[in-house]
């Protein structure tokens, strides 16, 4: 089953109008922000979206474009023309006025086209498919809109934590520097190990500033993409660790049904069929009604006695190029390669979905796998310090190897979140890949 292209787009605005629920805090003020509230104000605000609602409307324009070649044609049209002087006509001794000073024309014609083989009909229901294509290409850039916000919101939560993690791990050598020089002034540790525990503790310094420059960076590419540039946010929310409820075909089966792209593209097939139609339609003759009626003070050389005369005539218009010299059948040949292009495109996309989907479950089984190797890794690398700390204490192991446990621990609790960032972002990517951003309820699509 499939969505509903006028319900899903309906509801993308919807959602995007939602935004404006989120209002904009002062400038010195902190809007903390959900990642649901990062999707409402980025469909509300973002450039990707404006432009995407902006691409529909354009679409919708062709279908009246093309729906007026089958409507009623009325045109009107006048003049006027002011003669320098009238022109004295001698007939014997007679002499007359041959014109008016003033001369006046009204008229208006009137047409409808009664046969254009089948030309005017197909480009009616092109500008449909070209209305259903934008649909489509506006769910499509407004998925990946939705795609890269929720990647954008975990890479600020990574690098946060991240931030966390190596401040206390600084935060831990430093204190462990500063017991150690108590020691150091007592006697009870030697110079090596005071001069050990410093260089740690420096060493963890350069680390915290790239891991904060990155948090910038992350932040400030959010804001890019939320368009929100003018305030300040704080994402809030943490990485969790995430489950799939189905196997690779289940979700190949969805990239197949969902992906918004691929209904894009079968839209873009269906126009180039209506395509080969039209220019198909110039072999054939053009058959037109013509009605018009016209009013005058004077024709020529003659002025009307009563100042205005009005006419009407009415007739059919037939034209048929017989012969172009072979232009027209270029011009079909030409939308039927175009036609057979669109659908290699379209089988090949077909395959590219599947790759997509294919590789974004792959990649989230991967993070799941590290996942559950950290999750051990973790809670056996705190013990670990635990242990090392207090061995330490007893004199029973030297400062290098706290310093080892005590950074292990840290590496292990960064892996452990870049893990749960990696499934992140691969869920991310798999639900853009199978369409999985529900924004309308699943109908039956009739283009």
């Amino acid at each position: 089953m499939r969505w509903s292209v006028a319900v899903a787009v309906a509801s993308l605005c919807l959602l995007g109008g939602a935004g404006a629920s989120v209002s904009a805090p002062a400038t010195n003020e902190v809007a903390r922000l959900t990642l649901d509230d990062c999707i409402r104000i980025g469909l509300a605000r973002s450039a990707v979206a404006l432009n995407a609602t902006r691409d529909r409307a354009i679409a919708e324009t062709l279908v009246t474009q093309a729906r007026s070649e089958a409507l009623p044609q009325l045109g009107i049209e006048g003049s006027y023309i002011r003669l320098d002087e009238v022109e004295q006509v001698t007939v014997g001794d007679d002499t007359y006025e041959a014109g008016t000073l003033d001369n006046y024309k009204l008229g208006a014609q009137a047409s409808q086209l009664l046969y254009s083989g089948g030309r005017v009909r197909a480009a009616l229901r092109a500008a449909r498919l070209s209305e259903t294509y934008a649909d489509w290409a506006m769910v499509e850039t407004l998925s990946g809109l939705v795609r890269d916000i929720r990647r954008g919101f975990h890479n600020v939560l990574l690098a946060a934590r991240s931030v966390v993690v190596l401040q206390e791990e600084l935060a831990l050598l430093e204190a462990q520097s500063g017991e150690i020089e108590l020691k150091f002034k007592s006697g009870a540790v030697s110079e090596l190990d005071l001069l050990s525990a410093q260089v740690a503790a420096a060493n963890a310094r350069p680390s915290l500033i790239i891991a904060r420059n990155a948090h910038t960076v992350a932040l400030e590419d959010l804001k890019r993409i939320l368009n929100v540039d003018a305030f300040q946010i704080e994402p809030v929310g943490e990485l969790q660790e995430r489950e799939l409820d189905g196997g690779l075909e289940d979700y190949l089966a969805l990239a197949e049904e969902h992906r918004a792209r691929l209904q894009q593209v079968q839209a873009g097939v269906m126009l180039r069929e209506q395509d080969v139609i039209v220019a198909r339609s110039g072999l054939l003759p053009d058959l037109r009604a013509l009605l018009s009626y016209n009013g005058a003070n004077s024709y020529g050389f003659v002025s009307y006695e009563d100042e205005w005369q009005w006419h009407w005539n009415a007739g059919v218009a037939l034209n048929w190029q017989i012969m172009d010299a072979g232009l027209t059948r270029g011009r079909v040949r030409q939308k039927k390669l175009e036609l057979a292009k669109s659908e290699t495109d379209l089988a090949e996309l077909h395959k590219a979905v599947a790759l997509e989907a294919r590789t974004a479950y792959l990649d989230f089984q991967s993070a799941l796998e590290a996942l559950d190797g950290a999750k051990g890794t973790v809670s056996v690398a705190e013990k670990a310090l635990r242990i090392a700390q207090s061995r330490y204490d007893a004199g029973l192991v030297t400062r290098l190897e706290l310093t080892d446990a005590t950074l292990a621990q840290s590496r292990a609790r960064l892996t452990w979140y870049r893990a749960l960032h990696a499934g992140e972002v691969a869920l991310s990517n798999l639900r853009f890949a199978c369409g999985l951003d529900d924004f309308g309820e699943e109908k039956e699509v009739k283009p």
